[in-house]
């Protein structure tokens, strides 16, 4: 009989521990996370929110991030004299008004705090893209441009949940046509961290696939990117054998122009090198060798149909 009850004790016991596995399991995937700059204005960093699911969660999350301090040093998002005055959403974009002060601050920090704003509101599910106007007028970047509604993905992080300094990259990036004969082109602006090479931005770029109809991705949703490295006008790009073994119904060298074609207009390369773990002294799928180096093929690019 005690050992009939030990092991009762012990499944109870199990059961126990694997039910307060799953809630904390549970707790850290369904946990919402507040963004805001750390104290030396350097990068992006988050806290837990604190989130009533009875609640509007839109509204908790605004008055976190920017009516309460933030973070062990209890410092708030917004500087000086910069206040939110209203946001409103409309199919789907969240519309962030801001008083003056918010286009005078410093271009980084100013950046950095976009940066914070988005990344914490999209968590919202009726959010899809948030945009910044300053007194009723859209944000205007460096260059004295539009700031578009942004998303989660125009922020593009080296690693984990920490962003240092943000520069804008203007991408053509090029995606397979319906008939996969021929390439898209497609422009796309995304902030970016500065320790990452705009070269590894780009093809992690492809790898995310096309965001206008019509367009096609090239890259195997399945693909790992093992390396990305530029040397004397040249980029390396090393690719995991899903990129070959489970090629896309394009034509062999639509794949390897959309890489290359892309690198060599958006970056600073003039040649491309594409290896499959590592090795390049084989062929993508069947006749495209990758003992090569590959130029940009113009003549892919194929002109898209127009409605009149």
């Amino acid at each position: 009989m005690r050992k009939r009850g030990l092991y009762i004790c012990l499944f109870l016991l199990v059961l126990l521990l694997a039910g307060c596995s799953a809630a904390d399991e549970e707790e850290q995937v369904s946990g919402y996370q507040i963004y805001f700059v750390d104290a030396e204005k350097t990068k992006v960093i988050s806290e837990a929110a604190d989130i009533d699911e009875s609640g509007d969660l839109l509204k908790q999350l605004t008055q976190q991030l920017f009516e309460q301090p933030l973070g062990e040093a209890q410092t708030s998002l917004l500087p000086g004299k910069v206040e939110l005055l209203e946001y409103q959403m409309k199919d789907g974009v969240l519309r962030l008004d801001f008083s003056r002060e918010y286009q005078e601050m410093n271009r980084t920090e100013e950046i950095l705090i976009r940066a914070s704003i988005v990344k914490t509101l999209v968590q919202v599910p009726d959010v899809s893209s948030v945009e910044i106007l300053v007194e009723g007028n859209p944000l205007l970047d460096s260059y004295g441009e539009e700031v578009p509604a942004m998303t989660g993905d125009s922020f593009v992080e080296n690693s984990g949940k920490e962003i240092n300094a943000y520069q804008l990259a203007h991408l053509t990036l090029y995606f397979a046509n319906e008939s996969g004969d021929g390439l898209v082109r497609e422009d796309r602006n995304v902030y970016y961290s500065t320790s990452m090479p705009l070269e590894r931005v780009i093809v992690e770029q492809l790898l995310k696939g096309p965001r206008e109809s019509g367009h096609y991705p090239t890259i195997p949703s399945e693909t790992k990117i093992l390396g990305v490295t530029v040397a004397d006008g040249v980029c390396y790009v090393n690719l995991d054998n899903s990129f070959s073994a489970m090629a896309l119904n394009q034509q062999e060298e639509i794949p390897i122009y959309s890489i290359t074609n892309s690198l060599v207009e958006s970056g600073s390369v003039t040649e491309v090198q594409i290896a499959i773990n590592g090795e390049t002294k084989k062929n993508y799928r069947e006749h495209v060798s990758l003992n090569q180096m590959f130029h940009a093929k113009p003549d892919l690019v194929v002109q898209e149909e127009t409605d009149e």
